[in-house]
């Protein structure tokens, strides 16, 4: 049976000790970020605060950008009783939750250009790639660039396995478990 070609970003999966506790951090998209970001997305610092300084400014990240952690969940619109809102919108404040655990394991969808990504890339980096979400869904378009799988230590995730749910195999559109590599809390220089 083949794998299903559906997007989701990452989702978060456990952490590397076994636990199953994401470790939220609320942050902010600032209002003059005109990229929209989706549930899924990996997001990265901006190196700002809000007006208060009680929340870490986030942005969407780019294939090269080292991520913070992924994008969980967006604050509603209260002020226009916008319950149903599923991503952030573009040029929007807007609060959000995130998770920053460093040790946290996430499941995403590889994007099998240039091949699919082989049994023997785990423990191997990789990059993943920014795409379009669905704004309809609110879930992020971001898939584990196949192409990039290698040993250099400056890609985005570590390929810890293949997923193992039900109905999922190596091959085209295949699910794998990853870390995020770069994430900024485990780097000692900052953002």
């Amino acid at each position: 049976m083949a794998n299903r070609d559906i997007k989701s970003g990452a989702t978060y999966y456990g952490n590397l000790d076994g636990s199953y506790a994401p470790q939220f951090l609320e942050c902010e998209f600032a209002a003059a970020d005109t990229v929209a970001a989706f549930i899924g997305d990996f997001v990265k610092l901006t190196g700002e605060s809000s007006a208060d300084g009680k929340r870490p400014i986030v942005a969407q990240c780019a294939t090269t950008d080292a991520p913070v952690g992924v994008l969980e969940s967006v604050e509603p619109d209260f002020a226009n009783e916008s319950f149903n809102k599923t991503h952030h919108l573009a040029s929007t404040l807007q609060k959000c939750n995130v998770i920053v655990n460093p040790n946290a394991i996430f499941s995403i969808k590889e994007d099998s250009a240039g091949g699919s990504v082989a049994a023997a890339s785990v423990g191997l980096n990789t990059n993943f790639v920014v795409a379009a979400g669905d704004a309809t869904t609110g879930m992020s378009g971001m898939e584990l660039d196949s192409s990039a799988v290698n040993t250099t230590a400056a890609l985005d995730l570590q390929i810890l396995r293949l997923n193992p749910k039900v109905g999922n195999a190596i091959g085209t559109d295949a699910e794998w478990l990853v870390t995020i590599n770069t994430n900024t809390l485990r780097s000692t220089t900052g953002n």
